[in-house]
């Protein structure tokens, strides 16, 4: 990725005007954004510490719960019984999301490094095999006044047959 520095001139603030920041506005967007970034780049982490919250949030429910189930053998406080189910689905649910987003992720990323791994680094010459001419086309590089550049792998567009006694025309 080209990068350049660009020269940028400042002045000072010209008399009677006011600033545009918001300390509690910009704070509040400056950490949704972390929130946003972080969330997408690492979401197991994200939806970990959501599903987290709330398995502990539930046991700390259930404990007094189940130690009054203990002593007496009923449940006095359904209503609280059926919170903690639901708190103890929404904490696996998080973590289940957290889990396939986070596959996701890094199914990404490897497509993204594949794909910037195809181009050589600036000022390196790849020596061409024998046989091979200027400007042709070449096994997965391109050839272009010496240079040899490589190509990310493409999957096969078809099968090939590994017995050749399978051939439509023999089975035909």
């Amino acid at each position: 990725m080209p990068i350049g520095e660009v020269e940028t001139p400042y002045y000072a603030r010209p008399e009677g005007s006011e600033s545009k920041l918001s300390t509690y506005g910009d704070g509040w967007r400056i950490l949704r954004t972390i929130m946003t970034l972080y969330r997408i780049e690492r979401p197991l982490w994200f939806f970990g510490v959501i599903g987290g919250a709330f398995a502990v949030l539930a046991l700390v429910l259930g404990i007094p719960l189940v130690l009054t189930y203990i002593e007496i053998h009923q449940v006095p406080r359904f209503p609280t019984a059926i919170l903690i189910t639901g708190l103890g689905i929404f904490a696996a649910l998080n973590v289940f999301t957290g889990l396939i987003l986070d596959t996701v992720v890094r199914g990404r990323r490897e497509v993204r490094r594949l794909a910037y791994l195809a181009y050589p680094a600036p000022g390196v010459r790849f020596p061409r095999p024998s046989g091979e001419r200027e400007g042709g086309v070449v096994g997965d590089g391109r050839v272009r006044g010496g240079w040899r550049i490589p190509t990310a792998p493409h999957p096969p567009t078809r099968l090939r047959r590994a017995d050749p006694s399978l051939s439509p025309e023999r089975l035909g």
